[in-house]
């Protein structure tokens, strides 16, 4: 779990990637106020839905939630302080934004995919397509006023 021990402890904005890929994204924002929310102001702002189908997540991190009866899926989505970067990237430059995350050593991954709606965050459920709706939450700063805290 050393990876994820690490982004929290000692977070390094992801400024390589931002400055090697952006070209490639149509809209983005880091995740430091966790992944869930960023999902959630990104669709809100542009006026779509996410289906998350690839929960992402550090090594480690679903043994630590297992071991310290903690909820995996609020840990993914809740916690906050990666400063990874969420980015939207068209289908059409998909693969040149792997590709180049590829040749420059960066990690890029797909967790999910954009589709018309309202500003709705959802979770792929099983392989049958059930879907859940994700909480609008995330991390908060007390001098902010952000929606909800966890």
């Amino acid at each position: 779990m050393g990876g994820a021990i690490s982004s929290v402890l000692k977070p390094r904005p992801a400024q390589k990637f931002g400055i090697s890929l952006a070209k490639y994204f149509s809209a983005s924002i880091d995740s430091s106020d966790g992944l869930g929310i960023s999902l959630y102001e990104l669709a809100a702002q542009s006026g779509v839905n996410f289906l998350v189908d690839n929960m992402p997540s550090a090594k480690g991190v679903h043994r630590f939630a297992i071991d310290n009866h903690l909820d995996y899926k609020s840990l993914v989505f809740y916690g906050g302080e990666e400063y990874e970067i969420v980015a939207t990237i068209p289908k059409p430059n998909l693969r040149k934004a792997m590709s180049a995350a590829r040749r420059l050593k960066l990690k890029l991954i797909v967790i999910g995919k954009v589709e018309k709606g309202t500003g709705k965050v959802f979770l792929l459920a099983n392989k049958a397509g059930k879907r859940i709706q994700l909480q609008d939450r995330g991390y908060v700063h007390l001098n902010h006023g952000r929606r909800s805290s966890h």
